[in-house]
């Protein structure tokens, strides 16, 4: 009986001590056999946790290994902007590591002196005083023939011009065969501005002055240094006519009109054109015998005073002037 009594309690130290474990035992990854009690369940052994992290290669294959990374642009694009139209792509804009060349723009053939004296007086006969001032010197000047010359700024001429000579009765018209030697009685045009201008040409024009019947001679000049053409001045008569009127007024016709009467205030004329200069008016209600007809039937040959000649010319239009007394060929 005694030697039962120690062997149980044998047993049961050592199942404590396997449950406990002894004092200064040390635990290791090997697996822990517990010993099968009477009637209990078997357990299988616990496996021994890993020392190490498990590599990479263990992980599941559904999650990544790594972060992903952005790719950053090596470089923005370079546009042209749309102005923010719809539907528009943008426009690429050629770039380029060497020096940046600026567009060649075109520069426009000098201008040839007919064609700026055409220009000219064209601007000139419509009094288009915008387009004056971009064919105008930056000094303009005004002379009178064997007397006085004047400069004035493009401004300070152009305010002179539109105050007097192209003023609102003003009716200019270039005369383009006009011999100017001999308009001024053998001087020469060119010779009136002093010798550092470079004048080239000049040209004849009548109808000037609030009564359009004043007559001067633009002149053109010569840049030296870059060959362009600009209106340099305006040379003008001492008394508002030059010596000589050469201009032909050409031969009246005869008129079955004999009588005429004025329905307006009307231009008496040394010739048969606008072109001519202004001798007098016949106002409204006044009458003027007739000479004589235009070839081309739009002026009348009338006697008058103010002519040396004894003659001037003033329009046949139904609107101004109208017949009162005729009489058959």
């Amino acid at each position: 009986m005694r030697n039962l009594f120690v062997l149980i309690s044998l047993i049961v130290v050592l199942a404590s001590a396997a449950c406990t474990g002894l004092p200064g035992s040390v635990a290791t990854s090997e697996p822990t056999v517990l010993p099968t009690l009477p009637g209990a369940p078997t357990l299988a052994p616990t496996a021994a946790q890993p020392t190490a992290a498990p590599s990479a290669t263990s992980l599941p294959t559904a999650m990544p290994t790594a972060q992903p990374t952005l790719a950053q642009p090596t470089a923005v694009p370079t546009q042209a902007p749309t102005g923010g139209i719809p539907n528009v792509p943008p426009i690429p804009v050629a770039t380029s590591s060497g020096p940046v060349t600026q567009p060649t723009v075109a520069v426009p053939p000098q201008q040839g002196l007919d064609d700026f004296a055409l220009q000219l007086i064209s601007a000139i006969e419509r009094k288009d005083f915008p387009v004056l001032r971009t064919l105008m010197n930056p000094r303009f000047s005004i002379a009178t023939y064997q007397q006085t010359l004047y400069e004035y700024t493009s401004e300070e001429a152009l305010s002179q011009l539109q105050s007097h000579y192209l003023s609102s009765g003003s009716q200019p018209v270039g005369r383009w065969g006009t011999d100017l030697v001999a308009l001024l009685s053998g001087g020469d045009p060119l010779a009136q501005w002093g010798p550092v201008a470079n004048v080239v040409r000049g040209t004849h024009v009548m109808g000037l002055g609030a009564l359009a019947d004043s007559e001067a001679i633009v002149v053109i000049g010569r840049d030296a240094a870059t060959g362009r053409f600009y209106w340099h001045g305006i040379l003008l008569p001492q008394n508002g006519r030059f010596f000589t009127d050469v201009l032909p007024s050409g031969d009246a016709l005869p008129s079955n009109v004999t009588m005429i009467q004025a329905l307006d205030v009307v231009r008496m004329r040394s010739g048969p054109g606008l072109n001519y200069a202004t001798e007098g008016l016949m106002r409204k209600g006044e009458t003027a015998q007739v000479t004589g007809i235009s070839a081309d039937g739009n002026w009348y040959q009338v006697y008058c005073t103010m002519d040396a000649s004894g003659h001037c010319w003033v329009t046949s239009d139904g609107n101004i002037t109208l017949p009162i007394a005729t009489k058959p060929y």
